[in-house]
C-alpha cells in the first residue's frame, strides 16, 4: 500500500506540469495576433539579415520596410542604417522563419492587409509568432521546474507559474506583441534560473545560458553580479572563471553588432538615436514600481506577493532568495535610469518581464506557507491575480476603443468596468484583433 501511494505522489510533479503546459498552450492561442506592429517591426526588420544574410548589414531591410519605418531603423551621423533594437530574439527565431520560407503563403487571409503593416506575407509572421509562444512555454514550464526544486510542491508551483502568466505581462507580450524580446528573453532567464538551482551548479553552462540572454536583452548583464559576488567572495576562482568564460561566449557579437551600424564598439544605441543622454542615475525607480502609468505593483499585483514570498525564502534558502532580490533590485534601477522609463506605449512594467521565473519562484514559496499564513496567503494571490487579469482586459479594450495606446491603470479599469456593455465590447474587441477567429485580418 505504501509503494502504492509513493508512486501516486511521484506522479504529481508530472501531471501538475501537463497541466501547466496545456493550460498555458490554450492561453497562447486564445491571445495570439501574427501582426507585426510597433517594436516588434524592428525586431523583426533583424530576421532577413540575422536568418538569411548571416550579417549586421540593415540596408536591405531598411530599403524594403521603407513604407512602415518610422522609428524603428535610422541612419546615425556620418554612419550607416541602424536601430537601438537588439539582433538577439532574430537568432532564437530564425529556424521558425527559414522554415516559414519554405512554406506557400496562405490562401484563405487577407494578404493585402499583412503587406500593408508588416511588408511580409501571413506565413512568415504566423510562424515566427509560434516561435515566440514556442519559448514562452519553455520558458514557463522551465520556471515550475525551478520552483518545484526549491519548494516541493507541484500543484503550488503549477498554480503559481499560471497565475503569473495572465497576471504579469507576460502573456501579452508572447501573443498580443509575440515579435519583441520579452519571450524569449524570459526563457534564457528561466533557463539560467534552473540551472543555478541545480544540485551541482555547472558553472560553465550557467555563464553560456546567462551569455546568450545578455545579447536577447543587454539589461540582463546585471543579473551576472550577484551570481558572481558570491564566487568572488569566496575565492572560488574555478567557478568564477568558468562562469566569466561561458559569459564571454556570445556577447561580443553586441559590440561587433554595434562597430558595424555605429562605427564604434561601444555605444547607447537609443542615446544616439534621441540624441540625448539616455542612462542616467536611477531617479525613476520608484516609479518603476509604484507609478500609475506602468509601475510594476500597480499593474501587476501579484507580483508584489511573489516578492513577499522570496522573504519567506529568505529563512530556509538565505543565499537563492539574496540572488533573487538582488536580481530583481538591480533590474528596478537599471530601468529607473533609462530616459523613457515607462516603455513608451506598453502593457504595464514590460521591461521586467523577464523575472517572471524570480517571481514563480517566490509565490511559489508564499502559497506553500504552513499553518496560518496559508488562507492570507492564496486568499491575497487569488484577488491580485484577478486584479491583474481584469486589468489585461482592459488594457486590450481601452487601447482598441478609446484611444490607440495605454492609459494609466486607474484611467484602464475605471473605464472598463464604468459600463454596462463591458463584457460585449471586450469579446467583440478580441474577435477582431486577437486569437484564431481575427486571424483572417487581425486588427492593428
Amino acid at each position: 500500500m505504501d509503494g502504492e501511494v509513493r508512486q501516486r505522489r511521484d506522479l504529481r510533479p508530472l501531471w501538475a506540469g501537463l497541466a501547466l503546459a496545456l493550460a498555458t498552450y490554450l492561453s497562447l492561442i486564445c491571445l495570439d495576433r501574427p501582426l507585426v506592429r510597433g517594436d516588434g517591426l524592428a525586431y523583426y526588420m533583424w530576421l532577413g539579415p540575422i536568418a538569411v544574410n548571416f550579417s549586421f548589414d540593415l540596408s536591405a531591410v531598411a530599403e524594403r520596410f521603407a513604407a512602415v519605418n518610422e522609428y524603428q531603423i535610422f541612419r546615425p551621423p556620418g554612419g550607416g542604417y541602424a536601430t537601438a533594437f537588439s539582433f538577439g530574439p532574430a537568432v532564437l527565431l530564425a529556424p521558425w522563419y527559414r522554415l516559414a520560407l519554405l512554406l506557400p503563403e496562405a490562401t484563405r487571409v487577407d494578404l493585402a492587409h499583412f503587406w500593408q503593416y508588416q511588408v511580409d506575407g501571413f506565413v512568415n509572421s504566423f510562424f515566427v509568432m509560434l516561435g515566440s509562444n514556442a519559448y514562452l512555454l519553455l520558458g514557463v514550464m522551465l520556471s515550475y521546474r525551478a520552483a518545484l526544486a526549491v519548494v516541493k510542491a507541484p500543484w503550488t508551483a503549477a498554480v503559481a507559474a499560471f497565475s503569473l502568466v495572465w497576471a504579469t505581462p507576460l502573456l501579452y507580450y508572447g501573443t498580443v506583441e509575440p515579435y519583441m524580446a520579452h519571450a524569449t528573453g524570459t526563457f534564457l532567464m528561466a533557463l539560467v534560473l534552473f540551472l543555478y538551482i541545480r544540485p551541482k551548479v555547472r558553472w560553465l553552462w550557467l555563464g553560456l545560458a546567462l551569455s546568450a540572454a545578455i545579447v536577447v536583452r543587454w539589461q540582463l548583464a546585471l543579473v551576472a553580479v550577484p551570481m558572481a559576488v558570491p564566487l568572488l567572495w569566496r575565492r572560488r576562482w574555478g567557478d568564477l572563471a568558468w562562469l566569466g568564460f561561458g559569459a564571454l561566449a556570445f556577447i561580443w557579437l553586441v559590440p561587433l553588432s554595434w562597430q558595424g551600424m555605429f562605427g564604434t564598439f561601444w555605444v547607447v544605441p537609443a542615446g544616439v538615436q534621441n540624441q540625448s543622454q539616455f542612462i542616467r542615475w536611477p531617479e525613476h525607480a520608484l516609479d518603476v514600481l509604484v507609478s500609475a502609468k506602468r509601475g510594476l505593483f500597480l499593474w501587476s499585483p501579484l507580483t508584489l506577493a511573489a516578492l513577499a514570498g522570496l522573504g519567506f525564502l529568505w529563512r530556509r534558502e538565505r543565499a537563492l532568495a539574496l540572488v533573487a532580490l538582488t536580481t530583481c533590485l538591480l533590474q528596478v534601477l537599471i530601468n529607473g535610469s533609462v530616459q523613457d522609463w515607462n516603455a513608451g506605449w506598453s502593457f504595464g512594467m514590460r521591461r521586467l518581464t523577464e523575472l517572471y521565473p524570480l517571481f514563480v519562484l517566490g509565490l511559489t514559496a508564499l502559497l506553500a506557507l504552513p499553518g496560518r499564513w496559508r488562507w492570507p496567503a492564496w486568499s491575497l494571490s487569488a484577488t491580485a491575480t484577478c486584479l491583474g487579469v481584469a486589468l489585461l482586459f482592459a488594457h486590450l479594450t481601452y487601447a482598441n476603443v478609446v484611444a490607440g495606446h495605454g492609459a494609466t491603470s486607474s484611467e484602464e479599469l475605471s473605464y472598463w468596468l464604468g459600463t454596462w456593455r463591458t463584457p460585449r465590447l471586450t469579446w467583440q474587441v478580441i474577435q477582431d484583433h486577437y486569437g484564431p477567429w481575427a486571424w483572417q485580418k487581425p486588427g492593428p
